[in-house]
Order: structure tokens, then sequence, then C-alpha cells
């Protein structure tokens, strides 16, 4: 059945933040001006779900091996076993454009309870994981400002909880969640200095899903990476 079209949803055109600060402290879009200052050192991690996707990426390019060493082989895997544990919404959600799925059915987040529950806690998780990149690299920073660098930012695509309006890559109606508040599709992510229950993310999650969010052990990994 045909989809009935729907006004697009306001792209986010302000950001109210500091750009000079060493490290990001203020949840909010992403800043893709930042991915062209020379100065800026960028951990990028695309858990989105198509197929184009590079699940992380260090700017600039050159500081790849640098970086990947500081983080450490164990950590790096574990973000891969990580981010292949669920399913994305991209991959798990009806696309607008498949003209054979029936758009007038009622409003559905093509997740059963027991799955909103456990892709909850794997984002907690992973964003666990994100601050133990950053932590990581925080530390490394010294010797990168030797270098002519002065700040450290992490750009999130998230797996799910994200804005199906501003992706386009889905329908808020057949979307997890079916309702705001939402991540942007590129979420900038503070530092980890910053307490995780101020951070933007928890606070989303919180909104959809206080008992587990409010649970502190949610955000534990399941091992402690060297």
């Amino acid at each position: 059945m045909e989809k009935t079209p729907k006004p697009p949803r306001p792209f986010l055109t302000t950001l109210d933040y500091d750009i000079e600060a060493e490290y990001c402290t203020k949840g909010l879009c992403w800043d893709y001006n930042l991915s062209y200052d020379p100065t800026t050192v960028i951990l990028h991690f695309d858990n989105s779900g198509h197929d184009y996707s590079y699940p992380f990426e260090v700017r600039p390019y050159r500081l790849t091996d640098q970086i990947k060493s500081q983080i450490g082989s164990a950590l790096l895997q574990y973000y891969d076993e990580w981010r292949l544990r669920e399913k994305t919404n991209i991959q798990v959600c009806p696309y607008p454009a498949d003209d054979d799925f029936d758009w007038e059915q009622e409003p559905y987040s093509f997740r059963t309870p027991e799955e909103e529950v456990r892709v909850t806690k794997w984002m907690m998780e992973g964003l666990s994981l994100i601050r133990l990149f950053h932590k990581r690299v925080r530390e490394l920073m010294p010797e990168l400002k030797k270098k002519g660098f002065r700040g450290l930012r992490v750009c999130w695509q998230p797996p799910a909880f994200d804005d199906s309006g501003e992706s386009l890559d889905g329908d808020p109606d057949f979307w997890f969640p079916l309702d705001g508040p939402y991540l942007h599709i590129r979420e900038m992510i503070e530092s980890d200095t910053v307490p995780v229950k101020e951070t933007r993310v928890h606070q989303v999650l919180l909104a959809h899903f206080p008992e587990i969010v409010c649970d502190d052990s949610n955000y534990a990994l399941r091992r402690l990476p060297g």
C-alpha cells in the first residue's frame, strides 16, 4: 500500500556550544564544520546500519594508527563485538520507499517489549564504550597538542533512538522509539569527564525507559577491555 507523504521535519541549523573548548561538554547535533578543521581530532562511530558505513574512523586519517594503538586492540575488538550484538533501526524497520508495506496499519516499533529493553541496555553499554574510547584518546592529547591539535570530538551515528525525520531512512510510525525525544542522526558526544547522567544520550534514553536507565549497572561493560 502506498505510503501517505508527511511533511519533513526541520534540520537543526544553529549550534550553541563552545567550538574552542578542548572537549565537548554539551551533547548536541554534530557540527559538520569540524570535519574540515585540521586542529580537531575526531572519533567517528557509525552504528547506523547502512551497508556502506565504516564502524569506526579517526580523522585526520593520518592519526589512525597512533589513535588505535592508544585505544588498544582489546577495546577495539570489544567494540566490534558490541556493535554486532543487536540489529539497528535501519536493519529492522521498513524503508519509506517500500510500496509493498502496509503503511496504514497501526504504528509499531518492530521490536517486542523484550527487544526494546535489550536495545536500550545495548545503547547504554555502547555509550560507556564510546566514553572509554574518548578517555584513552584524551590521555594522548598532550602529545597531540605538540603536533598542533587543540581539540577532541566524538561523532556517534546511533543504532536506535535516532530521529528518522532527519535521516529519512524510516517512518516515525514504524521506528524505535515511536515518539521523541530522539537523538540526532549524528550526535556530538560529551567528554568522558562529563558525568554520564548529565549526557544527552542518558537524558533521551531516560525519557523512554526510566526504570532501565536509572539502573547504573546497565552502563557496565560485560568485561573490562585491556
